[in-house]
């Protein structure tokens, strides 16, 4: 069975983030962080191992001189660096789902990812949770259309954010490695959404254990 990458809700988030539940260990004050999107597109990761992801950047940095790139930033500071742009570029070096799709849609970003040929076991996707592309020209037309029009942009973060909360967060991952059935889809988000420790309340990340 294939077990596909997944994203952590909590250091992968939008900012502010308003959909998470009560958090005893950080308070609120730490969740209403706000950070403007100020970038046309950008890019969060390494790119000089390869070409064709180099190539990628090049085009698209080109076509849209807003842009941002960084590396060496991960969880979190990931997650900052992405809540500046409002389109996330990904390429990924092989055909496949990189944790990068999830971790994009988790910060409740707008992102573009190469449509690679496991996506389509995620369903209809394409325009709703995530902009998929084959081709350069298909990629740039994407970008200028929801850079053109803010609530289609808007829609597909809070979409990206959604699909993840509902199904491919590694709390999700962990039940089914497990093989153990998950709870009710609001307490499996409560615990996906909960960091442990920080009460002695609060939900083990899996149960049962």
């Amino acid at each position: 069975e294939w077990l596909p990458y997944a994203a952590e809700p909590l250091a992968y988030r939008p900012f502010p983030c308003i959909d998470l539940p009560p958090q005893p260990k950080v308070g609120m004050d730490y969740l209403n962080e706000v950070i403007e999107r100020t970038y046309d597109v950008g890019f969060m990761g390494y790119a000089i191992h390869s070409q064709e992801r180099m190539e990628f950047l090049d085009a698209m940095f080109k076509a849209f001189p807003s842009h941002h790139y960084v590396w060496g930033k991960f969880f979190e500071d990931a997650a900052r660096e992405m809540a500046r742009m409002r389109v996330v570029l990904n390429q990924s070096a092989v055909d496949s789902t990189n944790m990068r799709f999830f971790e994009a849609m988790a910060g409740g970003n707008c992102s573009l990812s190469y449509r690679s040929s496991d996506v389509e076991a995620f369903g209809d996707v394409d325009m709703l949770n995530v902009m998929l592309y084959r081709t350069l020209d298909e990629a740039v037309d994407k970008v200028k259309f929801v850079l053109a029009n803010p609530a289609a942009r808007e829609a597909i973060g809070v979409g990206g954010r959604e699909f993840i909360l509902s199904g491919h967060t590694y709390v999700h991952r962990a039940y089914r490695l497990l093989d153990l059935p998950l709870p009710a889809a609001i307490e499996v988000r409560k615990i996906a959404m909960t960091w442990p420790g920080g009460d002695r309340n609060l939900p083990m990340p899996v149960q049962g254990l």
